[in-house]
């Protein structure tokens, strides 16, 4: 069974993200779950499975509204401590509602992005029905502040995801075996996923690719062929607890050890780099800017093809922040504690892939620490 969260831990959740919202807030956000999943709407209500219509509407003096419908809204009911919650019947039932908690012709935020596809998540329909009477703009300054900051609700819920996965990986390690396919590696995964009481599994498909498709950094996820003796083989999965993502990768010799490799001294003096100094204050470009310094400085940056690593959260590429050489405004926006990332430098050859993944987070003294 997926780990349930009591009352008071769902309350003081939502009160807390609550709280790193009002001030940022000078108009009414409202998030939706209509035809995709909101992740956003996931960081508020953290518990509660939603399939149906579901909206959030939470208002700058900090009164908050949840609209579900009746077959759903048991999950919604602890959050009636903080949460006003209005039961709809049908889709029309559930508009009318929305747009009556609200004056027309209202200034509203909402899930609305023409740059980060994770932040875009209203779809044009009812951007069409509630655009009829409410003005509404884009959430994207509000969104990226609150996804990027983890309050100690959603680490909590990352850590189960993370160590789960962890536990996956020493699992599979006693099966990994010459002549084991790649599809059956990834059906080993999605077995102990379930096994491990998560209740969206896996956050994607897993990578499972062995021989010279270790080569390349996205291949084809998984095929039919047989691991050899020798063969590199690299993995990557994730797992999610109440929506919260893990992301983290394990690269094996078949009948090897991994560590004799030279490439994971290389990995090695970049973790260095990340974890030596405190990253708080930094942007995320600055940080990439001195983890390739170090690379080139050990004349292995060649080998590199890919960034060093992405933001996690309620998606696997939260969109902040992006650990890139690559400046953007949100590669120049400084970190600080409570952001999560992956740092996932990978070395490729001839001989094949050569990744370590794991997630870390920004702790209060600002440093950069794998989330355990």
């Amino acid at each position: 069974m997926p780990p349930q969260l009591k009352d008071p831990e769902l309350v003081d959740a939502f009160q807390k993200k609550r709280d790193q919202a009002l001030p940022l807030m000078e108009n009414p956000l409202l998030l939706v779950r209509i035809k995709w999943d909101s992740a956003s709407l996931r960081m508020f209500t953290l518990d509660a499975i939603i399939t149906r219509h579901t909206a959030l509407l939470l208002n700058p003096d900090g009164s908050a509204h949840i609209i579900c419908q009746s077959i759903e809204d048991a999950g919604f009911r602890p959050l009636g401590e903080v949460a006003e919650l209005h039961i709809y019947s049908t889709v029309d039932d559930f508009y009318r509602t929305v747009i009556s908690l609200l004056p027309k012709g209202s200034t509203v935020m909402a899930e609305v992005s023409d740059e980060h596809y994770t932040l875009d998540r209203l779809p044009p329909h009812a951007h069409r029905r509630l655009s009829a009477h409410l003005n509404i703009i884009s959430a994207d300054p509000l969104l990226l502040e609150l996804r990027a900051t983890k309050t100690p609700a959603e680490l909590s819920l990352m850590r189960r995801a993370i160590n789960a996965t962890y536990n996956t990986f020493q699992a599979l390690s006693d099966e990994i075996k010459p002549g084991i396919k790649e599809s059956e590696i990834a059906r080993f995964i999605a077995h102990r996923a379930a096994d491990a009481g998560m209740p969206y599994p896996l956050n994607f498909d897993p990578i499972v690719a062995s021989g010279p498709r270790s080569q390349d950094p996205h291949p084809v996820l998984c095929t039919e062929r047989a691991v050899k003796k020798g063969d590199y083989l690299l993995i990557d999965m994730g797992l999610s607890c109440r929506g919260y993502a893990s992301d983290i990768t394990r690269t094996f010799i078949v009948g090897g050890d991994p560590k004799d490799d030279e490439r994971d001294s290389y990995n090695t003096t970049l973790v260095e780099a990340l974890t030596s100094e405190p990253v708080a204050r930094k942007t995320p470009k600055e940080l990439a800017d001195r983890i390739e310094k170090t690379a080139v400085e050990g004349g292995f940056h060649h080998l590199e093809k890919h960034a060093y690593g992405h933001g996690l959260g309620t998606e696997v590429h939260d969109p902040y922040p992006p650990l890139s050489t690559v400046s953007t405004p949100l590669s120049n926006k400084p970190l600080t504690p409570g952001v999560v990332f992956t740092f996932e430098p990978g070395f490729y050859d001839e001989k094949g892939g050569y990744r370590i993944e794991d997630d870390y987070f920004v702790d209060e003294d600002g440093y950069a620490r794998i989330l355990r």
